[in-house]
């Protein structure tokens, strides 16, 4: 016998929903009052709306498969499946405040029961078990089961009989949603996907009959709850019916909306990234936001599955680019609350946003050169190992090293220099020179440049100091950035007014005698001069600067 998966899935939700429906609306829906009946009703129809959808749906993209898909969160299903569970803590947390007449004790029992689903709630939404109770969260909660089972079970041997139903039928909803959670994997494996029955090549659809069960349960402990609370209130305020549609929908709403701003912001404002770790982790997206204490890093980090987000952390450190020393550093472990279903690769995936905001020392050294380097280690023992990179569409620092930004921080401007010795395309502005009258070979040649910025750097250039001999015409060069590696010119901002002096090294068989000087800079791209013209507007011959005359003496 040859049966597709897909109407397997249709067997099964036959088989599920026909006589729980059948039995339902013959023994416990005509309990209800006329209000309760249409609450039932509709959550009855809207969960067999998300189920068909989902498993009928022909999705154009991924984009709207996992929009529909029962077995991701944050998505209509789960927030329907959430919104479901929100409603048995708001029913059961109604009929514990207007049950009045009742015992204490069994008004705090109902009370509990809307406490704890309301986690679940919570818990069916964001699908936070294995961050909250690790990987035991199964026997968390077989015993909180076990727990509700016996208190149901008291408090139904002390009530009157017409009462019994109403227990019978949330011991019922609770072993359905349970065993659809906790047991359907089990039997799946063993007694669908292995048996005879074959699915032309066609993957088993687990969710299909986990998720079904999950929802009829649940809406068999509504049905449970709501009895007690006709039972309790036959004649419910308009009020009270307002809270049984409004808190589940405002609940849903409230949940959302973080997930939807995050997915907003990762959708259309952070700048996208595509970084690839060996941990099977993506970064995705980044902004940084730069105040007076710090620097506030928010990321979109992407990973296929959970297990492969377990561990993980970041470290963010201000690194020197001179010097490769860290000024300041932060490390954050992942934070899987701030997460959201995601369409991005075939399956769906999750997104998570992470906040890491580094703080600055008091004192930070102004026109020096910063990289923002952002590291992905995992958490394993006692180690915390960097993850080394596979590919990066960003400069990398070392493999596991990954450079988000580089920025400099502003010395306060000073007063422009009243005659330039040089004005250089693109806003630089060679200032003062302090030119030795002699220096000796063998020796270091110690010679100081100011330099000037009329605008922010885009480029990096090169600074050139010739030394022509006089009567030989032969010629000592040296090249290095202008400021040194402590500033290189693509990171010069308007304003800027600093010094650098050089010690260029003299050959010891350098010959003695009367030496021009000129300078000028080239572009480290394509070694081009970049033009240059003195204090009266005249460009110099081939964009070098006469600096005037020196000796060399011999050693």
């Amino acid at each position: 016998m040859i049966v597709s998966a897909e109407a397997l899935a249709r067997i099964f939700l036959v088989l599920l929903y026909v006589p729980v429906i059948l039995v339902c609306y013959r023994w416990l829906i005509p309990r209800l009052s006329p209000s309760c009946k249409i609450l039932a009703t509709g959550m009855l129809l809207a969960q067999g709306l998300m189920i068909l959808v989902s498993l009928e749906l022909r999705a154009p993209s991924l984009e709207v498969w996992s929009l529909w898909h029962l077995n991701h969160e944050r998505n209509i299903p789960s927030s329907f499946a959430s919104a479901q569970l929100m409603l048995v803590c708001v029913v059961a947390l109604a009929t514990a405040w207007r049950a009045r007449k009742q015992p204490s004790w069994q008004r705090v029992y109902l009370a509990a029961l809307g406490l704890f689903f309301l986690y679940l709630a919570w818990e069916e939404f964001n699908g936070v078990r294995r961050r909250v109770f690790g990987g035991d969260w199964e026997l968390y909660y077989a015993a909180f089961g076990v727990i509700i089972v016996v208190a149901t079970l008291i408090v139904a041997a002390r009530s009157p009989r017409r009462a019994w139903v109403w227990h019978a039928c949330l011991l019922v909803g609770l072993a359905m949603s349970a065993f659809g959670a906790l047991g359907i994997e089990q039997v799946y494996n063993i007694e669908i996907c292995d048996t005879s029955i074959r699915t032309q090549g066609e993957r088993c659809l687990r969710y299909f009959y986990e998720e079904p069960l999950e929802f009829l349960g649940i809406w068999l402990t509504l049905v449970a709850v709501l009895g007690q609370f006709c039972a309790a209130a036959p004649r419910p305020h308009l009020r009270t019916q307002a809270l049984f549609y409004g808190l589940p929908a405002l609940f849903a709403i409230v949940m959302h909306g973080p997930y939807t701003i995050w997915e907003f912001e990762y959708r259309f404002l952070a700048p996208r990234a595509a970084v690839e770790y060996e941990s099977g982790v993506a970064l995705r997206a980044y902004e940084i936001e730069r105040g007076k204490a710090g620097f506030r890093l928010q990321l979109f980090a992407e990973v296929s599955e959970w297990m492969q987000y377990s561990g993980i952390g970041f470290s963010l450190h201000l690194v020197d680019q001179a010097s490769g020393a860290s000024l300041a550093g932060v490390d954050d472990s992942a934070n899987r609350l701030q997460s959201f279903v995601g369409r991005g690769r075939e399956g769906g995936s999750e997104f998570y946003k992470q906040t890491i905001e580094l703080e600055l020392p008091q004192e930070v050294a102004v026109n020096r050169a910063y990289w923002l380097v952002l590291t992905v280690w995992r958490e394993e023992g006692d180690d915390y190992l960097p993850q080394r990179i596979v590919s990066s569409d960003r400069a990398l620092l070392t493999e596991t090293q990954l450079i988000l930004d580089e920025m400099v921080f502003h010395a306060e401007t000073s007063a422009a220099a009243i005659a330039p010795l040089a004005a250089f395309d693109g806003g630089l502005t060679l200032g003062k020179v302090d030119l030795p009258e002699s220096a000796q070979a063998g020796a270091a040649l110690t010679i100081a440049f100011e330099w000037r910025a009329e605008s922010d750097g885009d480029e990096e250039y090169v600074q050139f100091l010739h030394l022509g001999h006089e009567e030989s015409g032969e010629w000592q060069v040296y090249d290095q950035q202008p400021l040194g590696a402590r500033l290189p010119t693509r990171l010069w901002y308007s304003g800027l007014v600093d010094s650098e002096t050089w010690e260029a090294p003299l050959p010891a068989d350098l010959a003695p005698g009367r030496y021009a000087v000129f300078t000028g800079l080239y572009r480290k791209s394509d070694r081009e001069r970049l033009p240059a013209k003195d204090a009266d507007g005249k460009p110099f011959v081939d964009a070098r600067v006469p600096l005037g005359f020196m000796m060399i003496e011999g050693p």
